[in-house]
C-alpha cells in the first residue's frame, strides 16, 4: 500500500485496510526508539510520521503473535489526538487541546502526568463514558514568561484503562492508583506520551 492511501485513511476519504509492513517501517523508521511514544498491553507504540499528519502505530511484542478478537477488544482503548503539539511563540498564552475520543462500549479513566514546569492539563484525570469524547485542554502557566528564541520539548504521558460503570469517581482516580498498573491478569493499561514543542522548530540541517 502507497504512502497517499495511508494519508486518505487517516482524513477520512477512503476506508481502513491491510497495511504493508515495509509501508510501517518506513513512516516509523523501521521502529526507531526515537519514535516510540507509549505502550499497551500487547505492544509498544510507535509515532508514524505522514505528510498530513501523525499517526500511532502500534507493534506486538514478539510473545503475542498469536492473539484472540477479545484480546484485541481490550487494547482498543483511547484514540489520541494530536500526538504532537507545537506552540509558535507567537502563541504561547493560547490554549491547545488535547483530544481522548473512546470508540468502545466500556467506560475508560484516564489521567495525565508529566514534569511540565511551563504548563498545567484540564482535566488532568477522568472517565470518558462510551461512545463518547473528552477534551484536556493544555496551558501555559500563569506565572510563566517566554523569550523570542526559546526552544524546548516537553512530553504529556496519557494514561488509561477500562473500569466498571460507577466503580469510580473522577475524584477518586488519583487515590485508586493502583488502577493504572497492569498486575491483574487480562488487565490492559494504554501508556502514550504526546510531544509539546514549544517555540520556532528547527529545520534539517540547522544546528
Amino acid at each position: 500500500m502507497e504512502l497517499n492511501s495511508v494519508e486518505r485513511i487517516v482524513n477520512g476519504s477512503e476506508e481502513p485496510s491491510h497495511l504493508d509492513l515495509a509501508l510501517l517501517h518506513s513512516i516509523t523508521e523501521n521502529f526507531s526508539e526515537k519514535k516510540k511514544i507509549g505502550s499497551g498491553g500487547c505492544g509498544i507504540v510507535y509515532k508514524g510520521i505522514l505528510r498530513n499528519g501523525v499517526v500511532a502505530v502500534k507493534k506486538l511484542k514478539d510473545d503475542n503473535w498469536k492473539i484472540n478478537d477479545g484480546m484485541f477488544h481490550r487494547e482498543d482503548i483511547l484514540g489520541i489526538e494530536p500526538l504532537e503539539i507545537h506552540i509558535p511563540f507567537e502563541e504561547f498564552k493560547i490554549s491547545h487541546s488535547i483530544e481522548l475520543t473512546n470508540d468502545t462500549d466500556d467506560h475508560i479513566a484516564f489521567v495525565t502526568k508529566s514534569k511540565l514546569e511551563r504548563f498545567y492539563t484540564e482535566p488532568d484525570r477522568g472517565i470518558v463514558p462510551p461512545r463518547s469524547k473528552c477534551s484536556v485542554t493544555l496551558a501555559m502557566q500563569a506565572q510563566v514568561s517566554a523569550q523570542p528564541n526559546e526552544h524546548y520539548t516537553e512530553v504529556i504521558t496519557v494514561l488509561s484503562t477500562r473500569v466498571d460503570d460507577g466503580a469510580l469517581a473522577t475524584m477518586d482516580i488519583v487515590t485508586a492508583g493502583d488502577i493504572f498498573i497492569d498486575s491483574e491478569e487480562g488487565k490492559v493499561v494504554d501508556e502514550v506520551n504526546v510531544m509539546v514543542v514549544f517555540g520556532t522548530l528547527e529545520l534539517p540541517g540547522e544546528e
